[in-house]
């Protein structure tokens, strides 16, 4: 999720027979507060699956740089009802993300295929709003500033190779390059 390091000055956990959890508390990611809690179950000695909740307060953006098959998020963030579910073999994230100051790259030509090649799948169902200065990068074809207020939904499940987003992305402002060329967009 970020790259920074999420400090607190306590962190009161508890562990039982197959579960160690932390109650939502509230971390720091460069000075900025950020709530987190994490749920583990255990299968005798291995992980079963492992839940992390980020929530940020209404207007509270963090450091985020986030990589999914297809699509990178870097820039800031705020999190509402925001879960991150982890098994052995599915990475999941649910809720919703605002983003500003922020590039959001969608692959072409498999270049994220660092994280495409992964054994695990992927399920992604995630609300997605815009503040200001977020960028939408088809690099090398399309660069486009979103227009603020625009939201989304965005759905990806690599098990079932289904992917879903719906809404209206509005750009103002960005370049096209095609055919050798480039070209002014003064809205899209």
């Amino acid at each position: 999720v970020s790259k920074k390091i999420f400090r607190s000055e306590k962190v009161f956990a508890s562990a039982g027979q197959n579960s160690f959890s932390v109650k939502p508390v509230i971390f720091t990611l460069d000075k900025i507060p950020v709530e987190i809690g994490v749920n583990i179950e255990f299968d005798r000695w291995g992980i079963d699956f492992l839940d992390c909740s980020i929530n940020t307060e209404d207007g509270v953006f963090v450091p985020v740089d986030m990589q999914f098959p297809f699509v990178r998020f870097k820039g800031y963030a705020g999190f509402e009802k925001f879960l991150i579910h982890l098994t052995n073999d599915v990475c999941a994230f649910y809720g919703k993300i605002t983003g500003q100051k922020a590039d959001i790259i969608v692959a072409v030509d498999n270049q994220l295929s660092e994280v495409d090649e992964s054994e695990m799948d992927f399920l992604v169902n995630l609300d997605l709003a815009v503040k200001n200065k977020v960028q939408l990068l088809f690099n090398p074809v399309l660069r486009g500033v979103i227009v603020p207020g625009t939201s989304l939904g965005f759905y990806l499940d690599t098990a079932t190779s289904d992917f879903v987003v719906k809404g209206d992305v509005a750009l103002r402002g960005g370049e096209i390059v095609w055919l050798n060329r480039s070209f002014y967009m003064k809205e899209g």
